[in-house]
């Protein structure tokens, strides 16, 4: 099934599934919804700062900024965080191992 895109996020559809809250652990920063039966699903942002950026890709801070400036990637300025868009990200990164013939 495909996720569905909630503010910002994508949560898992599951039919038998109410949710009643957030959860999230300050510790790993990781957001889950909690269901009535109190079973945690995690949420994957759809807007990554730059640390989870180069956790993601693997690429360097210096490298994502390159990408942003060549408009190879989507990024957007609040204030002065910045956040990058997880699709944009990897599409980049499945075109750039289709021309390298990787895949």
């Amino acid at each position: 099934m495909m996720p569905r895109h909630v503010r910002g996020f994508f949560l898992p559809t599951e039919r038998s599934l109410l949710l009643t809250h957030l959860s999230v652990n300050r510790k790993s920063r990781k957001v889950y919804v909690v269901s009535e039966d109190d079973k945690k699903i995690a949420i994957t942002p759809a807007w990554l700062n730059y640390k989870q950026s180069e956790a993601y890709s693997g690429l360097s801070r210096t490298t994502l900024w390159q990408l942003i400036n060549a408009r190879k990637i989507k990024a957007a300025r609040i204030g002065r965080a910045v956040r990058i868009e997880r699709d944009s990200l990897q599409a980049f990164m499945e075109q750039s191992t289709e021309d390298l013939g990787v895949l």
